[in-house]
Protein backbone atom coordinates (compact mmCIF):
# COMPACT_ATOMS: atom_id res chain seq x y z
CA UNK A 1 0.00 0.00 0.00
CA UNK A 2 1.45 3.70 -1.00
CA UNK A 3 1.15 6.27 1.39
CA UNK A 4 0.01 9.36 -0.60
CA UNK A 5 2.41 11.61 -0.07
CA UNK A 6 0.00 14.64 1.58
CA UNK A 7 -0.51 12.30 4.44
CA UNK A 8 3.02 10.99 5.03
CA UNK A 9 4.08 10.44 9.27
CA UNK A 10 5.86 12.45 10.15
CA UNK A 11 9.58 13.35 9.82
CA UNK A 12 11.90 14.20 12.53
CA UNK A 13 15.55 14.15 10.69
CA UNK A 14 14.55 15.77 7.33
CA UNK A 15 14.78 19.84 8.25
CA UNK A 16 16.91 21.43 10.66
CA UNK A 17 16.01 24.24 12.80
CA UNK A 18 18.82 26.44 11.19
CA UNK A 19 17.76 26.00 7.68
CA UNK A 20 14.14 26.93 8.96
CA UNK A 21 14.20 30.79 8.03
CA UNK A 22 15.35 29.88 4.49
CA UNK A 23 12.62 27.41 4.27
CA UNK A 24 10.07 30.13 5.08
CA UNK A 25 11.64 31.97 2.50
CA UNK A 26 11.64 29.51 -0.18
CA UNK A 27 7.59 28.70 0.52
CA UNK A 28 6.67 32.23 0.27
CA UNK A 29 8.50 32.69 -3.34
CA UNK A 30 5.99 29.40 -3.92
CA UNK A 31 3.07 31.10 -2.89
CA UNK A 32 2.94 30.50 0.42
CA UNK A 33 1.41 33.30 3.09
CA UNK A 34 3.15 33.21 6.59
CA UNK A 35 0.56 33.19 9.32
CA UNK A 36 1.68 33.85 13.41
CA UNK A 37 2.12 30.41 14.75
CA UNK A 38 -0.06 29.16 17.73
CA UNK A 39 0.92 27.02 21.13
CA UNK A 40 4.08 26.38 22.32
CA UNK A 41 4.98 23.60 19.66
CA UNK A 42 4.58 25.45 16.46
CA UNK A 43 7.52 26.83 14.97
CA UNK A 44 6.05 27.71 11.48
CA UNK A 45 2.44 28.29 9.60
CA UNK A 46 2.17 28.80 6.42
CA UNK A 47 -1.43 28.64 4.41
CA UNK A 48 -1.80 28.67 0.22
CA UNK A 49 -5.22 28.51 -1.01
CA UNK A 50 -7.53 25.87 1.03
CA UNK A 51 -3.70 24.43 2.58
CA UNK A 52 -2.16 25.11 5.90
CA UNK A 53 1.42 23.65 6.26
CA UNK A 54 2.81 23.63 9.79
CA UNK A 55 5.99 22.57 11.26
CA UNK A 56 6.84 21.80 14.68
CA UNK A 57 9.59 21.70 17.18
CA UNK A 58 9.64 18.99 19.95
CA UNK A 59 10.57 20.21 23.44
CA UNK A 60 13.83 18.18 24.06
CA UNK A 61 14.69 15.01 22.08
CA UNK A 62 14.67 11.42 23.44
CA UNK A 63 17.69 11.20 25.26
CA UNK A 64 17.11 15.12 26.98
CA UNK A 65 18.92 17.23 24.87
CA UNK A 66 17.92 20.08 22.56
CA UNK A 67 16.48 19.82 19.76
CA UNK A 68 18.20 20.00 16.07
CA UNK A 69 15.63 18.61 14.20
CA UNK A 70 11.71 20.03 13.93
CA UNK A 71 8.88 17.93 12.69
CA UNK A 72 7.21 18.11 9.34
CA UNK A 73 4.49 16.30 7.88
CA UNK A 74 1.81 15.13 5.38
CA UNK A 75 2.43 18.34 2.65
CA UNK A 76 5.23 20.02 5.31
CA UNK A 77 6.95 17.38 4.21
CA UNK A 78 6.76 17.20 0.78
CA UNK A 79 7.73 20.66 0.59
CA UNK A 80 10.68 20.19 2.43
CA UNK A 81 11.69 17.33 0.11
CA UNK A 82 11.35 19.78 -2.34
CA UNK A 83 12.97 22.56 -0.29
CA UNK A 84 15.64 19.94 -0.25
CA UNK A 85 16.13 18.69 -3.70
CA UNK A 86 16.28 22.14 -4.79
CA UNK A 87 18.75 23.40 -2.51
CA UNK A 88 21.21 20.08 -3.81
CA UNK A 89 20.81 21.37 -7.50
CA UNK A 90 22.19 24.79 -7.04
CA UNK A 91 25.24 23.70 -4.56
Amino acid sequence: MTIPRSTELHRRDLLTIKRLPEFAQFLTANGWTEHPVKGDFEVLRMKRETEWLLVHQRYQTLAGGEPVHVTVWGISATWAKKFIRENRKSA
